[in-house]
């Protein structure tokens, strides 16, 4: 399973982020400690808040859950950092997500995996664009189908599902946007 997320720097976030009652709803004591002792706390909660979004999604979509977020229920671990990536994971009950995200100038962009070394493509915008016409158009290339046959549906637990005509693909994908910006991810290959 896959899950994506970005944001948008330019968005700032909550005015008390960094009081406890606002971090104490959405961050692990650990995280926090982390967040703080940082070099750039502001871009590290963002970062951690993008990672567990990003493994909620993928998490979502495996076990077709209803929309449920609690994010003290995530762990977030992060692993390695270079100036191209950041790699880590989030651990949610037993199931553990990989994730690697990039820090632009502009965004953060996170995408968590149920395996390592997941096979997908992704693209990310810095504008606004129809994001779901983008990853039709991108999934009608790659398998060779005319996009005029694709559509997005959600399900009940409003889980996004790549259809063709009326059969549903078993493709898994996953949107994202925040501000100006908007990405997808498609799996080339299904966990």
């Amino acid at each position: 399973m896959i899950g994506n997320d970005v944001i948008d720097l330019q968005i700032p976030p909550s005015k008390n982020w960094d009081t406890s009652r606002y971090l104490n709803k959405i961050f692990l004591p650990i995280e926090q400690e982390f967040v703080f002792q940082s070099a750039e706390p502001i871009i590290y909660l963002q970062l951690f808040w993008s990672l567990k979004e990003a493994a909620y999604k993928a998490h979502q979509r495996r076990f077709d859950l209803p929309r449920t977020y609690n994010p003290l229920q995530f762990s977030t671990q992060l692993s390695s950092e270079t100036e191209e990536k950041i790699l880590g994971k989030v651990v949610i009950g037993s199931k553990v997500y990989h994730t690697n995200s990039i820090i632009c100038e502009g965004h953060i962009h996170s995408i968590a995996t149920s395996v390592p070394d997941y096979n997908y493509l992704f693209n990310l915008f810095d504008f606004k664009i129809d994001v779901k016409k983008q990853l039709l158009l991108q999934y009608s290339i790659t398998s060779n189908i005319p996009d005029t046959e694709l559509n997005i549906q959600k399900n009940e637990n409003q889980i996004p599902f790549l259809y063709r005509n009326k059969l549903k693909l078993e493709i898994d994908f996953s949107l994202s946007h925040h501000g100006k910006f908007s990405a997808f991810v498609l799996a080339l290959t299904n966990s």
